[in-house]
């Protein structure tokens, strides 16, 4: 099974993990969305703002999103 980043914020470290993307990827997506600066690590991520992203509608948008930037 894929590693587990257990130093995320559940259940978004099983999903990354799910997915098969880095925290990296993670950290482009939020930044690049502005949605925070670049120095924000992905385990001080606010708790609503996991609970919005891992919201499985909005997760299956991001990974798409990581997905396709990553393959262009």
């Amino acid at each position: 099974s894929p590693a587990v980043f257990p130093e995320l914020p559940a259940p978004l470290g099983r999903l990354l993990a799910e997915a098969q993307l880095p925290t990296a990827d993670l950290h482009s997506s939020y930044v690049g969305a502005g949605h925070f600066p670049s120095e924000m690590a992905p385990d001080k991520l606010p708790s609503d703002y996991v609970k919005a992203l891992t919201a499985p509608d909005n997760w299956k948008k991001v990974v798409q999103k990581i997905k396709t930037k990553k393959a262009a």
